[in-house]
């Protein structure tokens, strides 16, 4: 590298750099002061200007010859994405950020380029603010460009491209900003443009009343495929959850690539959306995310929210590269002190925001700690979300402070940015959560206590969408083989973030989220009264006071919301014939409900609902546990399939229930055992009337394991321990199958 002696006359170089890009809106004399600040220099053929990852203060403008830019793909080689010709500038956004360069420069044949230092422009800056404003504009020009190129040319998402279509796609692609809580696309609509997501991030749902949610879009992806390769109208609603930049490609753009690069452009933006639609239509898996930004918002004045950030961190970090930043950390990244503060308005802005974006590259899940009061580092915090974690101390009070006041009043923050809610504890039990969730709207809550690993765990996977979630079917006494399965799971390290039943298998979630051992299990299941006390059968057969009575004293008084392990439970509403899902309330009632066998125990009335037996309607409720966002993967286990009902006596069309009362006390009639009872008979119906619905949920499920327990009668309450143990027996050698399945992503030990 050879610096230029003679140098370039200032008016030549005043006519030059108004034809550049970043300076071609100056005037004259603002022309004249910078150029004097300007210094010249030589390569020949193959010399480096620039070194990805190395610091630079200087932008540098080519005045003869070409440049050729390169950055390194994922495997290290370096990959070669655009040239420069005379008059274009490189090297201005790391030097106007203070970043390690993003790509290495060479010189293609000799080159003579004119160089800026730092010092120079903040010599003019200090005379013409507008300068500065100016550039700021340009370089955040660059930077999404920049990005958009990264995406293009270095990531694996358009991998299955050649480089000459990539160049084409480019080249029509328009940059667009949707701002948080903004549709992009309304179901229903007609416009076909498919969006590419350079930053931030999107969700998708179904577009009906509910919006039931079908996926979120972050960094590579792209939406939009399907009404652009059907031509009819959009099937899905489209939004941004934060501040997102995106790339367009129009109808027409698209069909001259096809033209160009017909099978890039199939491959590229055909079959993958076909896949997706499969799945998504079959509902068996949802897309992972691919990082996420948490905003964690302190909202009582003692919260040890640093103390939970650095844990969650750590714990997040085990699994997958994890970065925490607050106001102190972003400073000892970046420089000057203080600039965590920076005002969104600032002309450094930039820099921090371009910081931040370019982290999302790096690690997988981002921590933002906000501070405690309503400052910029606060702002920032909640705009660089996805997902927003109110912590909270239990012990203090649960009204809304500033910040979740403002969140509030926010239509983008109140609408489509997902909340959740940590009640941090110093010790167990966990109470008064009804309070909280009374005064805040939030997806979820968990129930943390600080210097416990698997809280944290566990905490740790649902939010980041990786939740195991177990569901429980009903079924009578074959239900206790759930009680051997668990003790399998629990086994194998196979954790379980949220468990749900029906019916008996609401008995058995509820012994789980009281967080019993399988020990306690078995001994309370003996425990409770089973038996039944039959009374005049105005409402049903039985009073029901034995099964109540053996609830509410095994259960306690806890409340659904107040457990350690998120719990769910299903009845069947006979006011509106469809199915309650009950997430909070008293613990014993709402199992109590689930269990309402019709005809057999009397149902549960409240606020003019009768609830009876879940199982009626979903005896497996795999749907609604699929239906959280924080569940990445579902266990079912089922006991709901029953041996044929048969009888070998033959009733045509009448029976006397006198005639079999009288055979049954006869012991020389033998008849009366080969009439199915009764209480069979209603068990039985509630089991068969949900059967459908069991064949269609099981199919939701990741992970299915059905109990071969037929041979046990539906009223065995004598044999618990033995269904158990089946159900034990049975669980370990499915998971066994699990452990050795090339498509097993159960986090397990062993």
């Amino acid at each position: 590298m050879k610096a230029v002696s003679d140098g370039v006359r200032n008016a030549e170089m005043v006519e030059f750099l108004s034809h550049v890009d970043p300076f071609m809106d100056l005037n004259e004399s603002e022309l004249q002061v910078l150029s004097g600040e300007f210094g010249a220099l030589r390569l020949k053929n193959g010399e480096a200007l620039i070194r990805q990852g190395g610091f630079g203060d200087g932008c540098y403008v080519l005045r003869r010859g070409k440049l050729r830019i390169c950055q390194k793909g994922d495997n290290g080689e370096e990959i070669t994405i655009s040239f420069v010709e005379p008059g274009v500038s490189v090297g201005e956004i790391g030097f106007y950020t203070g970043e390690r360069r993003s790509a290495s420069v060479y010189a293609v044949g000799d080159c003579e380029i004119l160089v800026l230092h730092k010092s120079g422009i903040e010599k003019l800056g200090a005379k013409s603010a507008k300068l500065i404003t100016h550039f700021s504009k340009v370089i955040a020009d660059r930077l999404q460009r920049s990005e958009l190129r990264n995406i293009l040319f270095v990531s694996d998402f358009f991998r299955e491209m050649g480089d000459a279509a990539k160049r084409d796609l480019e080249g029509e692609l328009e940059l667009v900003v949707c701002p948080s809580g903004e549709f992009l696309i309304r179901k229903g609509e007609r416009n076909a443009h498919i969006y590419l997501v350079i930053s931030g991030r999107l969700s998708v749902t179904d577009g009906n009343p509910g919006e039931r949610m079908l996926c979120e879009l972050g960094r590579g992806q792209t939406v939009g495929e399907i009404a652009m390769l059907t031509g009819r109208e959009r099937t899905a609603t489209v939004r941004a959850i934060r501040d997102s930049l995106l790339a367009k490609l129009s109808p027409e753009a698209f069909y001259r690539l096809l033209q160009r690069h017909p099978e890039d452009m199939v491959r590229q933006f055909a079959g993958k959306p076909m896949t997706q639609l499969q799945v998504q239509t079959l509902g068996k898996t949802r897309p992972r995310n691919v990082f996420v930004n948490l905003a964690i918002i302190p909202i009582t004045p003692d919260a040890p929210v640093t103390r939970f950030a650095r844990k969650l961190a750590e714990t997040l970090s085990s699994t997958a590269s994890t970065l925490h930043l607050n106001q102190h950390l972003l400073d000892d990244y970046l420089s000057p002190s203080g600039i965590a503060q920076t005002s969104m308005d600032d002309p450094n802005s930039i820099n921090i925001a371009r910081w931040l974006n370019h982290q999302e590259l790096k690690f997988r899940y981002i921590l933002y700690e906000a501070d405690a009061t309503n400052t910029q580092w606060t702002n920032r915090c909640l705009r660089q979300a996805d997902r927003i974690l109110f912590v909270g101390n239990s012990d203090s009070s649960p009204q809304p402070g500033e910040i979740e006041r403002r969140i509030s009043e926010n239509p983008a923050y109140r609408r489509h940015l997902p909340k959740n809610l940590v009640l941090l504890h110093r010790s167990l039990p966990c109470t008064g959560t009804r309070d909280w969730l009374a005064m805040r709207d939030v997806q979820n809550h968990y129930h943390v206590v600080l210097n416990d690993d698997k809280d944290f765990e566990r905490i740790g996977r649902l939010i980041t969408g990786q939740g195991v979630g177990l569901v429980i079917s009903g079924g009578g006494a074959r239900g206790f083989a759930h009680i051997g399965g668990i003790r399998a799971l629990r086994e194998a390290g196979i954790p379980i973030d949220k468990i749900g039943g029906t019916s008996m298998g609401s008995i058995i979630a509820a012994m789980v989220a009281l967080d019993w051992d399988y020990e306690t299990m078995i001994e309370q299941a003996l425990a409770f009264n089973y038996k039944l006390d039959y009374t005049f059968p105005a409402v049903s057969l039985t009073a029901g006071a034995n099964i109540t009575k053996a609830l509410r004293d095994g259960l306690g008084g806890e409340r659904i919301e107040d457990l350690r392990l998120t719990f769910f439970c299903i009845t069947t509403d006979l006011g509106c014939c469809d199915q309650k899902v009950h997430r909070s309330g008293p613990l014993w009632k709402y199992v109590r409900a689930s269990t309402s066998i019709p005809g057999l125990f009397p149902p549960v009335v409240e606020n003019g609902s009768v609830l009876i037996d879940g199982g009626i309607i979903n005896n497996m409720p795999v749907d609604v546990m699929k239906s959280s966002d924080d569940i990445g993967r579902v266990i079912a286990f089922d006991v709901s399939r029953s041996a044929a009902l048969q009888s070998r006596i033959a009733i045509d069309g009448s029976l006397s229930g006198w005639k079999v009362f009288a055979q049954r006390c006869n012991p020389f009639k033998k008849e009366a055992a080969n009439f199915p009872s009764l209480t069979h008979t209603l068990i039985q119906a509630s089991l068969t009337k949900s059967a459908e619905t069991t064949r269609i949920t099981k199919q939701l499920a990741d992970f299915y394991i059905q109990f071969p327990v037929q041979q046990y009668g539906l009223l065995a309450f004598n044999e618990i321990a033995d269904i158990a143990e089946a159900g034990y027996v049975c669980a370990n050698a499915k998971i066994d199958e699990w452990r050795h399945s090339d498509f097993c992503d159960l986090p397990m030990s062993g």
